[in-house]
């Protein structure tokens, strides 16, 4: 250490006056850890635990509920009767029985219960109530709200299942041990719920029978080229290694010469999503002077995003971002009045339920929701769930945008934790898929902290983000002309811009070019 102080004070002293090394990097010269970029450095953590931090969330939603769509008109959410008497057995919520009560009718209601809590004798027949809520977003004021819509009482019967309106896309349920007038109860149990029921093909598509393919897109924050095969290296060795039995029905390719258009996140996402930079629309994004918002009054709805392309070619489209602080278009902007996506994760995110879930663990970090990390939260259930049954013919196709910024916008080193889950998502989603179009990428390298950023090579990692696209066979047969196109133009310099241009290309293709 006292070496590397002197090192640095000399750099600093041939320095011309103009120039320094970063300060953190002067004071905290004790702290240092020189460490090596390579995959030896990578976090071997696995997948983040998230199943045994709390005993309200102990019990993954598939173990526990399992929703099931009955018709166009009614779901059916499900109770597994095994699973709520270990629930019930685990937390102490137990039913007295008629001799017990008997024994005690002077003590208060509130004695009861809680000496029953702390003494429990009992049978099968838990003292358990769960009350099931709708997510709704109000878009005027960028607020996810509550409505109860059902409950569910185990007290004094079996009843373990509700049938719910199919309409409904997000709902929650909270179940409690609880008193008969419920003036002591104690949670136990606490869930998000999803229904992705795709719709039908919508009437406008008529007798437009151009082959269609599913668009998966994956973006990671502040992830380079370079770093990409420092801490996600199983995941793209599997995307692109001609060993990999699913590689034979497709073709992966990196642009290695993907550039940024901007330093942080909006000016790259932007043009992606859009095709034109944010100057290109200064009304959407709020002004911070003075009396001059009330000059800056456009919202997303008037943009021509993506999700409204494919929408309007009868896709069904998704959007999810992790983090809805810093939300692409809600970030100093007026946002949407109405959803830009069939299903937009934006109300579940901003829900009482997903912050529950979401609050932070022994370990420091908040990358739970409820028993799952959050990529598993984002992979699975809005990205696995959603394609299951896509390869029907009388099913619409799928545009799918999925963002996650909690895991490396901040941290150099986290990334490695996407890895695994990665890794099992495309092994899953690769199996005999021959309609889906993937693509792996990044707004642009890591930029936060100073440390590994103020560097050349920080600097230079900056600039070249991660992109990955893969095409599956069937694609390359109904369009070789494309195929052949891009397979040149991937060499040469581009952009965000260019990435929204395929996409434009994409809806426009025909099998005679």
């Amino acid at each position: 250490t006292s070496q590397l102080k002197q090192n640095l004070i000399q750099i600093q002293n041939s320095l011309p006056s103009t120039y320094s090394l970063p300060q953190k990097l002067i004071e905290n010269y004790n702290s240092i850890e020189i460490q090596p970029f390579t995959n030896d450095s990578k976090i071997d953590e696995g997948p983040y635990q998230c199943n045994d931090q709390s005993n309200v969330i102990k019990f993954r939603d598939s173990e526990t509920t399992r929703l099931t769509v009955l018709d166009s008109d009614k779901l059916l959410l499900k109770f597994d009767n095994e699973n709520v008497e270990k629930l019930i057995e685990v937390e102490g919520c137990y039913k007295k029985s008629q001799e017990e009560e008997n024994n005690q009718t002077n003590e208060s209601t509130s004695q009861k219960t809680s000496r029953a809590f702390q003494n429990p004798q009992f049978h099968k027949a838990g003292n358990l109530i769960c009350d099931v809520y709708k997510i709704e977003q109000s878009l005027s004021d960028d607020k996810s709200h509550k409505v109860l819509i059902a409950k569910m009482d185990f007290r004094n019967s079996n009843l373990n299942e509700v049938k719910l309106k199919n309409s409904i896309k997000y709902f929650f349920s909270k179940c409690y041990c609880s008193s008969v007038n419920r003036q002591n109860q104690k949670l136990v149990y606490y869930n998000l719920h999803y229904n992705f029921k795709v719709k039908s093909l919508v009437e406008e598509l008529g007798s437009d029978s151009r082959p269609k393919f599913n668009v998966q897109i994956i973006g990671i924050d502040s992830l380079s080229h370079a770093h990409a095969l420092r801490k996600i290296p199983d995941t793209l060795e599997f995307l692109e290694s001609p060993n990999n039995n699913n590689n034979k029905n497709r073709k992966t390719f990196t642009l290695k010469n993907y550039n940024i258009l901007g330093k942080n996140t909006q000016p790259n996402l932007f043009p992606f999503l859009t095709g034109h930079n944010m100057e290109s629309f200064p009304n959407f994004f709020i002004n911070n002077k003075p009396g001059q918002i009330d000059n800056y009054n456009q919202t997303g709805d008037d943009l021509p995003i993506l999700f409204y392309n494919f929408k309007k070619a009868g896709y069904t489209t998704v959007f999810y971002e992790d983090l809805p602080k810093y939300a692409l278009f809600n970030f100093l902007t007026f946002g949407f009045k109405k959803s830009p996506a069939d299903f937009y994760a934006r109300p579940v995110v901003l829900s009482e339920a997903y912050k529950y879930l979401s609050q932070v663990r022994e370990s420091g970090k908040d990358l739970c929701v409820g028993s799952k990390s959050k990529i598993e939260n984002m992979l699975e259930d809005w990205g696995s769930k959603l394609f299951s049954g896509k390869k029907a013919n009388n099913k619409p196709p799928i545009f799918s945008f999925l963002y996650t910024s909690e895991y490396s916008h901040t941290d150099l080193n986290q990334a490695s934790l996407l890895d695994q889950p990665l890794l099992n998502y495309y092994r899953n989603m690769l199996k005999n898929d021959d309609n889906t179009i993937f693509i792996l990428f990044s707004d642009h390298g890591f930029r936060v902290g100073g440390l590994f950023s103020d560097t050349i090579q920080g600097k230079f990692e900056h600039m070249l983000p991660l992109f990955r696209i893969s095409f599956p066979n069937k694609f390359i047969e109904e369009f070789p002309e494309a195929y052949e196109n891009f397979k040149i133009n991937r060499k040469g310099v581009s952009s965000p811009v260019d990435i929204y241009a395929i996409f434009v290309h994409l809806l426009d293709l025909r099998p005679d070019g």
